[in-house]
């Protein structure tokens, strides 16, 4: 069996090292924290770097669709029929659009 050993410094002059340290000297299985941590940490930056490819993605559909913004009606009173119909005619303009 093949055994990799690495070293860890932690600086006893900050605060959240020095923390740090204490809790993973007062548990078990140091190692096995450690590795999880290291593993759900890369788990988390795989995840936020698709989300990142995701939001690029439709931002480009969207500049690539070139949409126009929209005056709304400057009456927005739903109990107003035309101020409804001039609404749904934007949101169909919009969809139109895509």
């Amino acid at each position: 069996m093949s055994v990799k050993f690495i070293k860890i410094r932690f600086n006893m002059n900050d605060p959240s090292d020095r923390e740090l340290l204490d809790r993973l000297k007062g548990m078990e299985g140091q190692n096995k924290f450690i590795k999880n941590a290291l593993h759900y940490y890369l788990k988390r930056e795989k995840e936020t770097g698709l989300i990142n490819e995701i939001v690029d993605a439709v931002s480009f559909e969207i500049q690539k669709a070139k949409l126009t913004p929209t005056v709304l009606p400057a009456n927005n009173d739903l109990s107003d029929d035309t101020a409804v119909d001039e609404s749904i005619d934007i949101a169909d303009a919009f969809l139109d659009s895509l």
